[in-house]
């Protein structure tokens, strides 16, 4: 799997959802509803943040179910 492979990621939460992984140098913010192009080397970098797997579960809907899987 291409880790730079880009995958639409939207905030399905009525309020802003931010998020950073220092080691990427990466900080996105999304407003409610918004979508962004993701790539699931950051995904992948968000799961082993504290609370970064929740996040994904509870405010963000990865629009590839495969590779939300």
């Amino acid at each position: 799997m291409d880790k730079s492979q880009k995958v639409g990621v939207k905030n399905r939460s009525h309020s802003t959802v931010i998020y950073s992984v220092p080691d990427l140098r990466v900080r996105r913010e999304f407003s409610p509803g918004e979508t962004k192009q993701i790539a699931f080397e950051e995904l992948e970098a968000l799961t082993y943040r504290a609370g970064g797997l929740n996040l994904i579960r509870d405010c963000l809907l990865i629009e590839d179910e495969g590779m939300a899987k």
